[in-house]
């Protein structure tokens, strides 16, 4: 049997909220995101910190709780997670486009910023960061 556990995972839809999501055992403290109805990839207004298929590292509160906390990411899972917590780092201020590359690597940072461009829908704080790194961003496409 599959051990499963509820981590809340930090989502922005208008406002920063938190929602619990199912996560499936891998080792004691790995677990893989399962799918969940919230992590809808066609709603670009909805940007989260991790998504389905996310292998992530958790830490629990105490030994006796089951109360965890996300510490980490081990590996991506869906492909489609990476533009969605990208903005969500941008939004909070947690990714500069110096250290984009090393976080995300040069063709995912290319692909990340072109489908940001080409978005119908994007937060004002995100443009303004796209606008504000315009000549680091054309280095990295070309």
């Amino acid at each position: 049997m599959i051990e499963t556990i509820v981590v809340d995972i930090k989502i922005i839809d208008g406002t920063e909220c938190t929602v619990p999501v199912f996560e499936s055992r891998i080792t004691e403290n790995q677990y893989t995101i399962t799918e969940s109805e919230i992590f809808d990839y066609e709603d670009e207004s909805l940007l989260f910190e991790y998504g389905q298929g996310d292998i992530i590292l958790i830490n629990y509160d105490n030994e006796s709780s089951k109360n965890v906390k996300i510490k980490g990411l081990i590996k991506e899972g869906d492909q489609r997670n990476a533009l969605k917590r990208s903005q969500f780092q941008i939004l909070n201020r947690e990714l500069k486009i110096d250290e984009m590359i090393n976080k995300f690597g040069l063709e995912k940072s290319k692909r990340i910023l072109l489908e940001l461009k080409a978005q119908n829908y994007i937060y004002p704080e995100v443009k303004n960061w796209l606008c504000i790194n315009s000549e680091s961003i054309e280095r990295i496409i070309k």
